[in-house]
């Protein structure tokens, strides 16, 4: 999970959102604290699988099944987030 920093993901939304400062501060500096609760939560309700919709990117999918969790992501298709985001 502490990886994090060079996977896909970070770069494709610095890529995206180089610009817009305010959005990388959130996304970039503060998701990770809430992926890391929803995580524990998770593991402490012994979750072993669960859908995100609404996954942008797939970073909180991407730790659940790192840490064993059955976890799958839905969201719209790449265009349609640069759009929105």
């Amino acid at each position: 999970m502490d990886n994090l920093t060079d996977s896909f993901i970070e770069k494709k939304y610095k890529e995206l959102f180089s610009h817009d400062t305010n959005f990388q501060n959130v996304y970039l500096g503060r998701r990770n604290e809430l992926y890391r609760e929803v995580l524990s939560i998770i593991k402490e309700f012994k979750i072993d699988s669960f859908l995100d919709i609404g996954c942008a990117y797939g970073q909180l999918v991407e730790w659940a099944n790192e840490e064993g969790v059955n976890a799958h992501g839905l969201d719209l298709p790449i265009r349609q987030l640069e759009n929105y985001h």
